[in-house]
Formats: structure tokens, C-alpha cells, sequence
């Protein structure tokens, strides 16, 4: 409070000064423009979008971690994640928890080797996944698995597009020995006639297989990719508006300069030239008093109180 008074009373002096009141009016007219179109930028702005459509990409489409099961009642792995046996039974595409847990969980078959599946310290204790009962345990191991791996680039729509281009090629190609099985994304083990069911024995895979619709131009595309590009777009736009968000902080910080100067403007522009030349003569005289009055203490102490320091 004391600092606005302080700051009103600058101000005031110079209340019958029409020029100066003419460009202040400017600036408070320019401040007010430039206050709108933040709080216009501000309104735009969307991080909950973008935090929700990636734990759409995560989790699907209620974007919950949920620790209940994938399917009620379905314990065929290879059925979930590759829809052998039942094209209609495939969910690998629905989230990436769904593809993580079908691409590094283990099975009682691949006891030995299963911790290892997709990283070096993912020990789940030799924990057997059916998806009728999801095992939350082996699913927070490679949630912290996967954070170790996390890039440092931000994510954009060119370098998400970069990435999922280097997916797709992947994707591409053939698995089976006659190159007939396509769209699977992990280990196949020779044949690949029985599917993503988590083991590497013959005829199996630990992977994932997703369904050519996805790849056709059919449908739009794997659910979890259109969830992390709109993100992507939500981000692109946000970094636009935060730009502009300084451009303006940084145009307000000129407005406030501006007319800080204005006080010293007018003072300087009403201070005539005898006046200054009076002020400098008096400021020698006093220090002139002053030094001639060291040997005086007391009487170089009764210049200073007249506003002399030396």
C-alpha cells in the first residue's frame, strides 16, 4: 500500500500535464489490449486434453489404470493378443498397457528367460499372466522399467510421426516361414502358427499382432497411436501459444518502462537550465562547505543534514 501511494503521488504531480496524461492514456489502452489477448491465450490453453488422451494411449479409452482384469473370464493370452483362434478377441490395439503386459510378461513356460523379455532388471518373481487375472505386480515392474527408457525429446507431431514411421516398418515385416503373418511386433518363433501366447517355443510368439484394418486405410489407426498424435497436436499448438504468451509479457514490460520514463521526461522537460545550473552551483558550494570543515566535525556534520555527502 505504502509503495502504491508513493507511486501515486509521483504520478499525480503531473495530473495537469495533457501530453503526458495523453500517453499514459495510450499505454493504459495498450495494456488493457494486450491483458485481453493473454487472457484469451490462458483460455486455450489445454494440458488436462493433452494428460488425458495420453492416458488414453496407456490405458484406453476410460484413460483409468485400472487393476481389475482385461477380459472377464478369458485366460487365452494368445487369443488377446494376436487373435488366434478368434480375430474378434484381439485387444492388443486397444492400449499400450495391454501390448506392454502381452509383450514382457511371462508364462510358466518361459520361466528362465521371461524376466528379461524387455529389459534387463524386469524380475517379476516368475509370475505367470493370464489376462482373467491381471497381475498388477509384473505391470508396475515394467512401468518402472519403462521410465528408465524415457527420451529426453519433447513430443511433437513430427517427432511422433518419425517414430511411428520406424513402428510401421517393423510392423511390416513377415513373420511365419512362408512370410504370410504380418502387422506383429515382438518374437516369433519359426512357423508362428499358434499366436502371441507369451512363449518362445516353436510356433509361438511373445509378442503382438495387430489387425490389418489398422494398415489398409480402412480405419483410422491403432487406437493408442490416434490418442498420442492428438496429444502431439494439442502440444504443437500449445508451444505456439506460449510464444505468443511471451512475445506479450515481454511487450508489457515495455508498456511499464514507457511510462516510468514518462515522470522523468516531464521533470527533466519543466527543469529550465538556470534552475539545473542553480542546483549544480548550490551541490559545489555545500561540498566546498563540507571540505573546508574537516577539521570541524560538528560543522562538516551541519553541511551533511543540508543534503551533502562526502
Amino acid at each position: 500500500v505504502k509503495k502504491n501511494r508513493v507511486d501515486y503521488a509521483a504520478w499525480n504531480k503531473h495530473a495537469d500535464n495533457a501530453a503526458i496524461k495523453a500517453k499514459v492514456a495510450a499505454a493504459a489502452e495498450a495494456a488493457a489490449t494486450l491483458a485481453d489477448r493473454r487472457q484469451s491465450l490462458l483460455v486455450q490453453r489445454k494440458e488436462a486434453e493433452v494428460v488425458a488422451e495420453l492416458n488414453k494411449a496407456k490405458y484406453g479409452v476410460t484413460g483409468e489404470d485400472k487393476t481389475t482384469i482385461f477380459v472377464a473370464g478369458e485366460g487365452n493370452r494368445a487369443k488377446l493378443c494376436s487373435g488366434t483362434g478368434e480375430a474378434s478377441g484381439n485387444i492388443a490395439w486397444t492400449a499400450l498397457k495391454v501390448d506392454i503386459m502381452c509383450l514382457c510378461a511371462k508364462t510358466t513356460e518361459d520361466v528362465t528367460n521371461g524376466a528379461n523379455a524387455c529389459c534387463p532388471t524386469c524380475n517379476t518373481n516368475n509370475n505367470n499372466w493370464t489376462p482373467s487375472t491381471e497381475n498388477q505386480q509384473a505391470w508396475t515392474t515394467f512401468k518402472q522399467g519403462c521410465s528408465k527408457l524415457q527420451t529426453k525429446q519433447q513430443l511433437t507431431s513430427s517427432a511422433l510421426e518419425a517414430a511411428l514411421a520406424r513402428f510401421a516398418t517393423r510392423l511390416h515385416r513377415p513373420r511365419h516361414t512362408d512370410g504370410s503373418q504380418l502387422f506383429v511386433l515382438g518374437f516369433t518363433h519359426a512357423t508362428f502358427t499358434s499366436g502371441c501366447a507369451g512363449k518362445a517355443d516353436s510356433g509361438f510368439g511373445k509378442c503382438v499382432q495387430y489387425p490389418a484394418k489398422y494398415f489398409d486405410g480402412s480405419t483410422e489407426g491403432i487406437p493408442w497411436a490416434s490418442s498420442l498424435r492428438q496429444a502431439a497436436r494439442i502440444l504443437d499448438k500449445q508451444q505456439q501459444l506460449n510464444q505468443e504468451l511471451m512475445a506479450l509479457n515481454e511487450a508489457a514490460n515495455l508498456i511499464n518502462l514507457t511510462t516510468s520514463d514518462l515522470i522523468h521526461e516531464h521533470i527533466k522537460s519543466t527543469t529550465g537550465p538556470e534552475q539545473q545550473a542553480g542546483d549544480k552551483t548550490q551541490a559545489i558550494t555545500k561540498t566546498e562547505e563540507c571540505s573546508n570543515a574537516k577539521e570541524n566535525k560538528d560543522e562538516c556534520k551541519k553541511t551533511r543534514g543540508k543534503g551533502v555527502h562526502v
